[in-house]
């Protein structure tokens, strides 16, 4: 038996055990290695390429492509820059008439006004808001076996717009979604919105798809926790920490102790509500201790008054029965029961008319019946009952939140994953040891789950990661290709930087900043390197084709959200009104079922970060134009040309209805020749003036003979 331990134990240590060059390659890995203090390297720039750069940023891209001997492409259009800005930052096309006003003036102080004033703008925060939720696999129902409906995930949704449209810090988001409940208050106090909003943030870790009819209810909670941190490490990290749930990590630092130090964490704190035959997640709700310790009271109190009612209605009942048995009859209005404000008359008829005579009072219509002292006290009871529950304020709106357990935990190494095999001690709850100096040094207390030191971990101003990983994603969304081409991957098997120096100046930047997200888009957008064309010159197309050196400005594919905004927006028929629910009438918790009568939810004109995402049954159309899985994180959506998005185009009910409004509207501009009118058509959807060709082409389609004026502006 000791020989047969001694086989086991050699071979789970084996199992578990990484290998050693991986080890060593991932501890000079570029991305796990502190950031440096970096000098913007203006000094090795001809005087030809310093007068090319508007920023610092510039003389980082400007070095690398006078090392490979590129010139950059010269500025994009005005409009061409315009309509850029306008996409990138609030996912909606330019008004013809501020494609006129920048076409006055399209100097670079007034194209920095107009980088601030979209900032500011609602719509900033809709559009940016949007990559979030990918990473974060929003959604509004559960998906995996039990597609139950997450009524509240939209408050999730709303906080993340808010918190990019107030330019949140990045610290204090992340925060927020890992500890929000065990924040410190701060010195200048809070108000009850800034706590509900810290409540509300940690939907981030309680969205996932859960197996809730899984009936091996410990299982269900290490999948729970191994799909946090899994979406979390990617988010935030740019790691797949899910990895190492089995062994350690074949690429990257991450032992299978250290996934368990961190899983000790997230099992300490409670995301579901109960572990019933199909259980339900945790809903907190949105009450500040004050209120509901009134709330509380109150309802004690409601609760002690209708103890005090059900037994007098009980006395004067049994009163009743015991003078019944005696030959004795009393009258019990039953009204009195129901309801004790209304006091029924007696009946007092004239004996020998059978009706009230004129000298005589109605009786029935002006006296009272008289009530016994029990009935008295019984009206008076159900008065006061009345009057509490009047007082009861309306049950407050609850949010997907998680807590911390009555109990922390640490827990022992699973082998192969199986919370049925542990091995070893247990393992304290922390940081992976490969990045631990950025740790509390007071460590993890019994008395809390650990969140909050993970947090303070995953956000200290040194850490390697975040900060990069951040940077890079902001970068990709601007430019279409990371300086990392791997978002989601910053171990040894993803990208490395094509300009290692720009990704930690930025980086510091970003941080020096106080981890202001629209700082971040201040430096880019300022660049020459975003203002530049994309247009594809062929020598340095012959270079550098995929662009790695930034010689050009990328093409880009819209999303598919704003496509679908852009063409209501053009027609003039978006809703923008912000924040809420488009879903009524499902309870939480029900069934989400796509029928007939659902579906029309998506007819809305509203924003499309507004539509529900209901996994498993996504919405056909955000399908077709390449929506990410809402059941995992996604820094970057796939990109696919296909049939389906050109026949959606072509024939759909939306464009169609869509187009025929704005041929409406453009036949309504009688003072305008047919020519004009195209331009019109060109300035609003591609906020540009037609060429010479497109004029050429678009008027010969409009003469067609064998339509009629409309159905030719329509399927123009």
């Amino acid at each position: 038996m000791s020989l047969l331990k001694v086989v086991i134990n050699t071979g789970l240590a084996l199992f578990f055990a990484a290998s050693p060059n991986a080890t060593q390659a991932s501890d000079d890995h570029w991305s796990f290695l502190p950031r440096q203090p970096i000098k913007v390297p203006v000094d090795q720039l001809s005087r030809e390429m310093r007068s090319w750069t508007q920023s610092p940023l510039d003389v980082f891209v400007a070095v690398k492509l006078e090392a490979s001997q590129i010139q950059p492409n010269p500025p994009a259009a005005p409009a061409t820059l315009l309509r850029r800005l306008f996409l990138d930052l609030t996912g909606l096309p330019p008004e013809p008439e501020d494609v006129s006003e920048f076409l006055k003036n399209p100097s670079p102080t007034a194209y920095a006004r107009w980088v601030d004033r979209l900032l500011e703008s609602p719509e900033y925060g809709e559009r940016w808001g949007r990559f979030w939720l990918d990473l974060a696999r929003y959604a509004d129902s559960n998906g995996s076996d039990e597609n139950l409906h997450m009524a509240n995930a939209y408050r999730y949704r709303d906080y993340v717009i808010r918190s990019f449209n107030e330019d949140k810090s990045y610290d204090l988001f992340l925060k927020e979604q890992i500890a929000g409940d065990l924040l410190p208050v701060p010195e200048n106090g809070m108000n009850k919105d800034e706590l509900f909003d810290r409540w509300t943030a940690l939907g981030f870790l309680a969205l996932g798809p859960k197996v809730v009819a899984e009936q091996d209810k410990e299982k269900m909670i290490m999948d729970l926790v191994d799909e946090q941190m899994d979406v979390l490490g990617k988010s935030t990290l740019g790691l797949a920490i899910g990895c190492a749930r089995c062994h350690d990590h074949k690429f990257d630092p991450i032992t299978a102790r250290d996934y368990y130090a961190m899983a000790g964490i997230f099992k300490s704190s409670r995301t579901m509500a109960n572990r019933d035959h199909v259980s339900h997640w945790l809903e907190r709700p949105l009450e500040t201790p004050e209120e509901k310790e009134r709330r509380e009271a109150l309802e004690h109190k409601v609760e002690v008054a209708e103890q005090r009612v059900q037994k007098l209605e009980t006395k004067l009942r049994e009163s009743a029965t015991a003078q019944a048995e005696i030959g004795v009859v009393q009258e019990i209005d039953p009204e009195l029961l129901k309801k004790p404000t209304e006091l029924i008359p007696l009946e007092t008829k004239d004996s020998s008319a059978g009706k009230p005579t004129p000298e005589q009072p109605d009786t029935e219509q002006d006296f009272p019946k008289t009530l016994s002292p029990l009935e008295k006290e019984l009206q008076s009871a159900q008065e006061e009952l009345t009057s509490l529950r009047n007082q009861l304020p309306p049950k407050p709106p609850t949010v997907m939140s998680v807590m911390d357990r009555d109990e922390t935990m640490d827990l022992k190494v699973h082998a192969r994953g199986n919370h049925l095999t542990l091995v070893g001690n247990p393992v304290p709850r922390g940081a992976p040891r490969r990045f631990s100096q950025w740790e509390p040094e007071t460590g993890i207390e019994d008395s809390t789950s650990g969140r909050l030191q993970f947090a303070e971990w995953l956000t200290h101003p040194d850490h390697p990661l975040t900060a990069r990983v951040w940077v890079n994603r902001v970068w990709t969304h601007h430019f279409g290709q990371g300086l990392v081409r791997t978002p989601d991957n910053f171990g040894t098997t993803g990208d490395t930087p094509s300009h290692p120096e720009l990704l930690d100046w930025l980086a510091n930047q970003f941080v020096a900043s106080g981890w202001s997200t629209k700082e971040l888009h201040r430096r880019i957008l300022l660049s020459a390197t975003y203002q530049m064309s994309a247009d594809p010159r062929p020598e340095p197309m012959q270079v550098d084709p995929s662009n790695r050196f930034l010689w050009r400005m990328n093409p880009r594919r819209m999303e598919a959200e704003v496509l679908r905004d852009s063409i209501l927006k053009i027609s003039g028929r978006l809703d923008q009104q912000m924040q809420g629910t488009l879903i009524t009438g499902i309870e939480n918790y029900a069934y989400a079922r796509a029928n007939e009568s659902f579906n029309k939810v998506f007819q809305t004109t509203r924003r499309s970060v507004y539509l529900p995402i209901i996994r498993s049954t996504v919405y056909n159309y955000l399908q077709i134009f390449d929506f990410c899985d809402p059941s995992a994180s996604s820094g970057k959506r796939a990109s696919t040309t296909v049939s389906r998005q050109a026949l959606y185009l072509m024939n759909s009910e939306f464009i169609r209805e869509n187009s025929e409004i704005l041929a409406e509207q453009v036949m309504k501009m009688p003072s305008l020749t047919r020519s004009d009118k195209l331009n019109e058509v060109y300035l609003k959807i591609y906020s540009r003036p037609a060429t010479a060709k497109e004029l050429d082409h678009g008027l010969q389609f409009l003469t067609s003979p064998d339509t009629d004026q409309k159905t030719n502006w329509v399927l123009l």
